[in-house]
């Protein structure tokens, strides 16, 4: 089977951009015509994390369902699951992990999905990432732990489950 990609300007596509502003119809037809679900633009970046990081829950599933790689990388080390920080939306942190997205990957800067989401003070998406298992001890490249960068960012209580979650595990 065939696929076909057009690009744009920066290598973007009609996938990506459908996907980006959460056009679910035309994501399906463009899957239908057998657009390759895995492009990357310039940056790296795929269909799948462009409809993470603006939180179109109907499109990500869509593209799971598709075969979509839910570990697939930008030129930064992002991921799907990571880009769930921008949105926050726990229903999609949920759908990339029931296709076995790999939650302690590290960025290029050595921060986790877990790092990211206690950043933004994502207390729900922190609560599914800590029933998977995220690593509550790795550290980025400047040492810190997810638990330092909740602390560090204001967010108690994101701080008090991750330090709960690391305790349990002891």
């Amino acid at each position: 089977m065939q696929t076909f990609t057009i690009t744009g300007n920066s290598g973007a596509t009609a996938l990506m951009a459908s996907a980006a502003k959460g056009h679910s119809a035309v994501v399906e037809l463009l899957l239908l015509s057998r657009c390759s679900v895995n492009a990357h633009n310039d940056a790296g970046a795929t269909p799948l994390m462009m409809a993470v990081e603006n939180g179109h829950t109907a499109v990500v599933r869509l593209l799971l369902n598709t075969r979509a790689n839910p570990d697939a990388s930008d030129t930064l080390g992002w991921t799907p699951l990571m880009a769930v920080a921008m949105d926050g939306n726990p229903e999609i942190a949920s759908l990339l992990l029931a296709k076995d997205a790999k939650i302690d990957t590290v960025n290029k800067e050595g921060w986790t999905a877990l790092m990211l989401m206690a950043q933004e003070g994502r207390i729900e998406v922190v609560k599914i990432l800590l029933a998977h298992h995220a690593d509550t001890g790795r550290r980025n490249t400047a040492g810190e732990t997810a638990l330092d960068i909740a602390l560090h960012n204001g967010h108690g209580d994101v701080a008090d489950l991750i330090e709960a979650a690391a305790a349990r595990r002891r």
